[in-house]
């Protein structure tokens, strides 16, 4: 696993991976370092991880959110909805949209 790669190419800190991932900054480091392998369970929740940014990323994109403060900002949004629980974060995010879209009318 190219952690540290994969990071860079997505313009992440350690501290952003490790929240998107929902593991320990500490633990990223070391598995950069390669002084640790990944547990299989690390792998899957990075694999899941990937697959969300690149959802999001897309729809960024369709968003006409562009550069790196914008996409920060919005990174950001998205870690605070993981901390609520699925159903309050499913109405923020519809009521997200809603607004965007007016916006844009």
């Amino acid at each position: 696993m190219r952690v540290k790669q994969y990071r860079k190419d997505h313009f992440m800190t350690q501290k952003q991976l490790a929240e998107l991932i929902g593991i320990s900054v500490n633990y990223i480091g070391t598995l950069e370092k390669g002084k640790r392998k990944a547990r299989a369970s690390t792998i899957a929740a990075f694999e899941e991880a990937v697959q969300r940014y690149e959802i999001e990323k897309k729809r960024l994109e369709m968003m006409n959110v562009r550069g790196e403060e914008d996409r920060l900002k919005y990174m950001k949004v998205l870690s605070e909805l993981k901390k609520l629980d699925p159903e309050t974060a499913k109405t923020v995010l519809e009521r997200f949209y809603c607004v965007i879209d007016w916006a844009k009318s």
